[in-house]
């Protein structure tokens, strides 16, 4: 299932379930087939998910690898920070333009 973020100044944002609902339960949100995220929430909202993409990051650098070399690096890794950017920026363009945003699945 994909869930897709509307704002009416910013391009759309589909996103895959798992990486949304994470997203969404960050915020705080009910994992509903449809919902907003309010004008009035969207300071509060970008400052959840930075923060947490920070925590995420000092997570990721703490963990050790050890058998790194026997790895297959062939397929890049993309990490929760890069799947929510998408979204961080049609938060910040619907804040700047006091616009909610939306989503549906």
């Amino acid at each position: 299932m994909l869930y897709h973020f509307v704002s009416h100044d910013a391009a759309d944002v589909i996103m895959l379930k798992r990486d949304a609902e994470k997203i969404l339960r960050l915020l705080g949100k009910d994992l509903t087939p449809e919902g907003i995220i309010t004008v009035a929430q969207l300071s509060g909202a970008i400052s959840t998910l930075e923060s947490a993409g920070r925590s995420d990051r000092e997570t990721a650098h703490q963990i050790e690898h050890p058998d790194e070399e026997d790895e297959d690096h062939s397929e890049p890794i993309v990490d929760f920070n890069q799947r929510m950017a998408p979204l961080l920026k049609v938060l910040r363009i619907a804040r700047d333009g006091q616009r909610n945003v939306i989503w549906r699945t």
